[in-house]
């Protein structure tokens, strides 16, 4: 059976990622990495040859659109404790994404948070600097798409390809990257969550 590895086991270095190809010939990187995290990760599987069990040279996966968990690489439980849907077997109800008032327990003072996703980081956009990512070595880009709406997951993955496309033909520019972060921000705002 083919195993492909998530990013629930923080592969973070290249140590990981030597252990980890004895099962998968794909794994995804911890969110939390940076560009230059990711790119010494993928020289590494080159410079010492790290084969899976394919007998193919490693491919990382990394995050490049959509939602961040606020939790280390999603290891997040708020959403199984309030309501049995866990975020780890893929039914997160992004409680961070919520509005929350705090109490103070002692007097029942209540304060109410005005930023509305108090819980959430910002969501991953990587279309503006998508070349740096390709550079780093990565094979795969993962997009979020569940629970969203065809039309969103369609706009996302058109623009991706177009911008990977251009990068490999040489054409990527911050222009064009402007107008695919345009052409998702329209799709976004008319609602991504198809009647959720």
């Amino acid at each position: 059976m083919e195993v492909h590895i998530s990013t629930q086991l923080n592969i973070t270095n290249l140590e990981t990622v030597r252990f980890y190809s004895l099962f998968a010939d794909v794994m995804v990187l911890s969110r939390e990495l940076s560009l230059r995290q990711i790119k010494a990760i993928c020289d590494g599987i080159k410079k010492e040859n790290i084969k899976g069990p394919s007998g193919n040279l490693i491919e990382i996966e990394v995050f490049a659109h959509g939602a961040l968990c606020m939790a280390v690489s999603g290891k997040c439980y708020l959403s199984l404790h309030t309501q049995n849907a866990s975020a780890n077997r893929g039914a997160c109800l992004q409680n961070c994404r919520r509005k929350y008032k705090v109490i103070d327990i002692e007097d029942g003072h209540e304060l109410e948070i005005d930023n509305e996703y108090i819980m959430s980081p910002k969501d991953l956009c990587t279309i503006d600097f998508i070349d740096q990512l390709l550079e780093t070595g990565v094979k795969v880009l993962k997009i979020e798409g569940r629970g969203k709406s065809p039309d969103y997951v369609k706009t996302v993955t058109q623009c991706y390809r177009e911008a990977i496309d251009s990068y490999y033909n040489n054409t990527y520019s911050s222009e064009k990257a402007m107008a695919w972060m345009k052409r998702m921000e329209e799709v976004y705002n008319r609602g991504f969550w198809g009647g959720y």
